[in-house]
């Protein structure tokens, strides 16, 4: 855990159980938090409102948006191209491959499937 930018080790002994925090909650050093007050569509506050604790699954999400920008600047860094025609192109293309998979031609992959995953030739 850090603080200010130092770490800080807390020996077992310093644990202490906090009765009122439900299962699950993240706890934080003194510090490391802030209280935001966000304004969010319909939709995403019924989804909201069925969380025990909203902001650990809103952390959740910030962070992983966060680990998505973070792989998308490595990739931009290697030369890949990913603005958003780039991406547009792409999703495009996939789109067309999608359409072009017929209900014969699932289940004939189904029943290819199912000859390898039992072994037979």
């Amino acid at each position: 855990m850090e603080t200010g930018g130092e770490p800080v080790k807390l020996e077992p002994s310093a644990r202490v159980a906090l009765p009122d925090c439900q299962a699950g909650m993240t706890l934080y050093a003194s510090g490391m938090t802030k209280k935001l007050a966000v304004s969010v569509p319909d939709d995403v506050a019924e989804r909201l409102s069925r969380e025990a604790n909203v902001s650990a699954y809103v952390t959740d999400a910030v962070r992983r948006r966060m680990a998505g920008e973070k792989t998308l600047e490595m990739l931009r860094t290697l030369g890949i191209d990913l603005s958003p025609d780039k991406m547009a192109e792409v999703r495009a293309r996939y789109e067309a491959l999608m359409a072009g998979i017929t209900p014969e031609l699932r289940a004939e992959a189904a029943a290819l499937y199912a000859r390898v995953k039992s072994g037979r030739p």
